[in-house]
């Protein structure tokens, strides 16, 4: 929200500088209902963060302020009776043709790309499979208005050297096709409550056993 807010003010005027975009965080963090020590980490956390991803970046937003913010994209209709939504960070349109990149903004330390795409034994590639979502998303808006050339996973925090990192990925055909069958196949699991008895691989899985319990 406060990275919105930011491009918002940013868009209308010259550059707000990096102290409105603090302001913009402690708004939002004096909304959050936690303790006072979890406060004062967030705090402290958020704006070391906030403070050196501005200085490593500002210039280059200047090159580019044709942005979307938080594209809210909802009902779009990917099958008879299946609609889905998302919210997009961040939208920038790069030419007339409106070819766009899209940025998904990521919190904590960053990932490698091997983390990111899901080769890694600790990451089943969440985050590449967001862009590709978006990506679905964007070709079923008003019959494809933006074209999606890229998807940048954005790390708003620097990794234990203090460097900031970015990670961009082209979305192939094939990886849309998949990411559409699945949701096909979910909804339609969900519809015909096929879901009912299915349980995950994990013998101590507390929600499967707990479902086991309730079942008897």
């Amino acid at each position: 929200m406060a990275l919105k807010n930011y491009f918002d003010r940013f868009i209308k005027e010259n550059d707000p500088g990096k102290e409105y975009l603090i302001r913009r965080f402690l708004e939002g963090l004096n909304q959050q209902a936690i303790t006072e020590s979890d406060y004062i980490e967030m705090l402290n956390k958020g704006k070391t963060a906030l403070y050196g991803y501005y200085d490593n970046y500002h210039d280059s937003w200047k090159n580019n302020l044709n942005i979307i913010n938080e594209f809210d994209i909802r009902g779009m209709e990917i099958n008879k009776n299946i609609l889905i939504r998302g919210k997009i960070d961040k939208v920038e349109i790069l030419d007339s043709s409106n070819n766009v990149n899209v940025v998904d903004y990521k919190t904590g330390q960053p990932k490698s790309r091997n983390e990111i795409e899901g080769n890694t034994k600790n990451s089943q590639g969440e985050y590449k499979r967001q862009l590709v979502f978006y990506n679905l998303l964007l070709n079923n808006f008003k019959n494809g208005k933006y074209k999606m050339k890229a998807g940048e996973i954005d790390f708003i925090e620097p990794n234990k050297r203090g460097i900031y990192k970015k990670e961009r990925f082209e979305i192939s055909l094939e990886e849309i096709k998949e990411t559409e069958e699945e949701i096909k196949k979910v909804a339609q699991e969900i519809i015909n409550l096929a879901f009912w008895d299915k349980t995950c691989d994990d013998p101590n899985c507390y929600y499967c056993n707990l479902r086991k319990i309730m079942m008897k």
